[in-house]
């Protein structure tokens, strides 16, 4: 049943070529930070306010499977914005660092905090807590996500970008590694 939650992490890169190559209501970027938010927002909300009796994993499940959905595809989003606006200014790496130091912060806190809310049984709080936090990360991205203006897809472009996949597929490093 866990496996089932880690999917959306082993298909992080089809979500890449996704927001790539099929804009999402004209948008690259934008559009799909806002679906990955609101995404992982609704199912965690829902995980707050819909009553989990004993036993129910099935439910679990189908709600857990949308928020893991939703934050793969806006981690993969949120990368992309990265090298997007940090190439230009030399910053993706001071913006990885922030990114992986505020990651690994939430990482330990929520490890503290995890058996405090499974002791005290404050997983409806918690889960209240997280979609919350989720409907900020969807009003920033809303406020400050764009697509910069010359960012549609040409077929030079796409051409481009397919013969790198295809020389990436026919390199014998790539096979090997794959082996």
């Amino acid at each position: 049943m866990m496996a089932l939650l880690a999917v959306p992490w082993s298909i992080k890169p089809a979500f890449g070529l996704l927001s790539d190559f099929v804009p999402l209501f004209g948008s690259r970027r934008r559009n799909y930070l806002l679906l990955a938010n609101g995404l992982a927002a609704a199912s965690l909300l829902a995980l707050a306010f819909i009553p989990l009796a004993p036993g129910s994993r099935f439910l679990l499940l189908a709600l857990l499977l949308p928020t893991t959905m939703g934050i793969a595809l806006g981690d993969v989003i949120v990368d992309a914005l990265m090298v997007e606006k940090g190439q230009p200014l030399g910053l993706t790496g001071r913006f990885q660092s922030i990114q992986w130091t505020a990651a690994n912060s939430a990482l330990l806190l929520t490890g503290m905090l995890g058996g405090y809310v499974a002791e005290e049984k404050l997983q409806s709080l918690a889960f209240a807590l997280c979609g919350a936090l989720w409907l900020f990360a969807s009003a920033v991205a809303w406020r400050y996500a764009d697509d910069p203006k010359d960012a549609h897809l040409d077929a030079a472009s796409l051409h481009e970008t397919g013969a790198a996949l295809l020389g990436v597929l026919r390199d014998r490093l790539f096979l090997a590694a794959r082996s």
